[in-house]
This record gives structure tokens, C-alpha cells and sequence, in this order.
């Protein structure tokens, strides 16, 4: 070995050490927790179509796989990462199960206005007055449960770090969670204005999102499954608390949705991509604060 293979020789040795940390990394950052969760995003997606449709044979399974299968990447995460990392993760957990119960509510025991040909639900006829009302007071309380830890959460991280930039900043612009949990609460209040207010605003704020994650031109994966869902959700409000019993704000909304289901499904790569960029721009965000 010559002179300068002996200088040279730890600079290698730690450029590869360097090497083989990023790629250790890299592989954490996208791990079983972030697939399984996107896995949910995909039931929950054919939970709502099921749901528009009325039909308990597809949006019952599917919203209880949906929940279990967050729950398993909350769990995953809150063991792996920090609060900033995990927290929308924990307010989507709590808004799924909030929105499975309604569903469950509506499907087994309301008389729909829309008449499908199928005519499948309610899945348990009869009078249970008592017990929907006891499960409406649990989803709505969850829907405002997941919009107070999304802000607790915030002014906690905040307090820790003491800036908005890094982790925070991210946090902060998936404020749409928050307004997708109040669409769901008016929603569910039979208020028709608040609600189609509150999910229409995430259209602007999830292009923002993307603008800042990918670029516009890449919003064709996840992020637009996002918009088309929020658009898709805007008419079945309308149909449902404005023009009760007309089924074609539902099938309008079922193609609006289909639509979504596909870009959600063809979007996993682009979506895994911008998510391993982000969190590896908070990572670095954060350690220069840190050296700081």
C-alpha cells in the first residue's frame, strides 16, 4: 500500500461509513408503519365509495381494515419518531375511526333518503333511536377531538423547538386535517354551508401543500386523489342536506371518488418519494438548528 493510499485510506473508510448511515436512513424513513398507512388511505377510500353507494357489504370491512391498519402505523411511529413526525398521523387515526363510526351508525340502523335498486341498508331495521344518538355524541366529540390534539400538538412542537421552520412548518401545512375534521363535524350536524365551507378550503391549501412538497406539474399521484376526494365530498354534501333523495349527487359523487380511488393507487411511488424528501428535509432542518 503507497503513501497515499495510507492518507487517503480513512477518508474513505468514513466516506463509506457516511454512505452506508444515509442509506441506513434512507430505508427508516419509508418503513413498514408509512405502507401499511398508505395501505389504509386505499381501504378508506373504497370505505367511502361503498358508503355513497350504500353499500355495507363493501364500506363496513373496509373502514374497520382502514382503522386497524393507522392504527398499526401510529403505533409503529409513535415508537420510531418524534411528536412531529407522528402527530398528523394520530389526528388522521382519530378522524377514521370517528368517520367509521358514523358510517357504521348511518348503514345499520337510518332509513336512507337515496333509494339504491340494491336497497341494502339499514342493515338492522327497527328502532334504535337510542343507541345512534349514544354513537353520534362519540363521533362528533372525535371529530373535535382530532381538530384540539392537531393544535395542542402544534403548540407543543413549538414549544420545543421554538421556530415554525423544519418539522413544524410541515406540520402546519397539513392544517387541511383540520379542516377535513370540522367537515365531517358539520357535516354530521346537518350544517350545509360550514361543511361544504370547511372541505372546499382544503383544495387550496392541499395545492399549497403540494406546490411545496413536489411542484404543481407533479401533482398527479396522492395529491390529487386528495382534491378529487375533497370535490367528491363537496357534492355528496350538497345532495345530502340539499337535495335529499336524489341519487344522482350520489353517483356523481361514487365517480368522483372511483376517480380518486385510481390516482391514489397509481400515486404510491410519487407519494413515497415527496414523503422521504420531506422528511429528510426536516431532518436536515432540524440538525442545523440543532448545531445552531
Amino acid at each position: 500500500m503507497g503513501t497515499s493510499d495510507l492518507e487517503n485510506g480513512p477518508s474513505v473508510v468514513s466516506n463509506a461509513s457516511f454512505d452506508e448511515k444515509s442509506l441506513v436512513k434512507s430505508q427508516r424513513i419509508w418503513d413498514s408503519g408509512d405502507r401499511v398507512a398508505y395501505g389504509a388511505h386505499i381501504f378508506w377510500m373504497i370505505k367511502e365509495l361503498g358508503w355513497v353507494l350504500l353499500i355495507p357489504e363493501i364500506c363496513l370491512p373496509c373502514g374497520a381494515f382502514a382503522a386497524v391498519m393507522m392504527a398499526y402505523g401510529v403505533i409503529v411511529h409513535c415508537c420510531r419518531r418524534p411528536l412531529e413526525g407522528v402527530l398528523c398521523e394520530i389526528v388522521m387515526f382519530i378522524w377514521l375511526c370517528s368517520n367509521v363510526l358514523w358510517m357504521s351508525s348511518e348503514v345499520l340502523f337510518d332509513d336512507p333518503d337515496v333509494e339504491f335498486p340494491w336497497d341494502l341498508c339499514p342493515v338492522m331495521p327497527g328502532e334504535h333511536e337510542s343507541l345512534y344518538n349514544h354513537m353520534a355524541v362519540i363521533f362528533t366529540n372525535g371529530f373535535l377531538l382530532g381538530v384540539a390534539v392537531y393544535v395542542l400538538g402544534v403548540l407543543g412542537i413549538f414549544y420545543h423547538h421554538g421556530h415554525v421552520r423544519g418539522a413544524l412548518g410541515e406540520v402546519l401545512l397539513q392544517g387541511y386535517l383540520c379542516s377535513w375534521c370540522l367537515k365531517d363535524y358539520f357535516w354530521a350536524a346537518e350544517n350545509v354551508w360550514p361543511a361544504l365551507s370547511t372541505d372546499l378550503v382544503t383544495v387550496p391549501m392541499l395545492l399549497y401543500h403540494i406546490h411545496l412538497q413536489s411542484g404543481i406539474r407533479s401533482a398527479t399521484g396522492a395529491g390529487s386523489a386528495w382534491i378529487a376526494w375533497a370535490f367528491a365530498n363537496a357534492v355528496w354534501i350538497l345532495g345530502e342536506l340539499e337535495f335529499p333523495g336524489v341519487m344522482g349527487f350520489n353517483i356523481a359523487a361514487a365517480c368522483l371518488l372511483f376517480v380518486a380511488l385510481i390516482l391514489l393507487i397509481c400515486g404510491y411511488a410519487s407519494y413515497k418519494e415527496a414523503e422521504q424528501k420531506v422528511l429528510c428535509n426536516e431532518s436536515s432542518s432540524d440538525e442545523s438548528t440543532a448545531s445552531e
